[in-house]
Parts: structure tokens; C-alpha cells; sequence
């Protein structure tokens, strides 16, 4: 970005439209889109996990709706962990039944 003597900022050099929406990045070169054919969850996802909410018309308000790599594997841990839990809970069910 350029700034005039003032301090304020002029103009930006970065389309927003080119950066991750989660962390801003725009070095790292893949992008999912989280409206794409092959991710019919991720802006779920993107809303569950880091609680922002992207919407399909976003992109025609100069708003992005790609995620960098790094973000979606993110998502893909946080996935994991959840469904690691979920399993977790039902043996602690299924002996909690025995016990009682």
C-alpha cells in the first residue's frame, strides 16, 4: 500500500479478490474457491470454524471467497478432531451402559 505524507492510505496494490479471506494471504498461489463443485461444505465449514461468514455474492461486493491452502487443510484438522470426538463419545456411551 502507499501512503502520502499524511499517513493516509491512497490506493492498494492487492485486489482483495486475489487474497485468502481468512489470513490475507495472496503468496500462496492455490486457492478454494468455497463456493466451488468439489466443496459444497466449506463455507459451513469456514463459518463453523473460523466464525466468518461468506456469502455466495460476496465476490460481486469486492469481497473474496477463496481460501488459501494452508486455511482449508486447517479446516481439515479442526474436521478431524471433531470426528475423532464424536467417535470418543460414543464408547464412553456404550460404557457408560455397561457400568450402570
Amino acid at each position: 500500500m502507499a501512503s502520502s505524507s499524511n499517513g493516509q492510505i491512497n490506493r492498494v496494490f492487492i485486489s482483495p479478490l486475489k487474497m485468502c479471506r481468512v489470513c490475507l494471504s495472496e503468496k500462496r498461489q492455490v486457492f478454494i474457491d468455497v463456493f466451488g463443485p468439489n466443496e459444497p461444505f466449506l463455507a459451513q465449514f469456514v463459518r463453523e470454524y473460523y466464525k466468518v461468514e461468506i456469502k455466495r455474492d460476496d465476490i460481486h461486493r469486492g469481497k473474496s471467497t477463496k481460501l488459501c491452502q494452508r486455511c482449508v487443510e486447517n479446516i481439515d484438522v479442526w474436521r478431524g478432531h471433531v470426528d475423532q470426538a464424536n467417535a470418543c463419545q460414543t464408547v464412553v456411551n456404550y460404557l457408560a451402559e455397561k457400568v450402570c
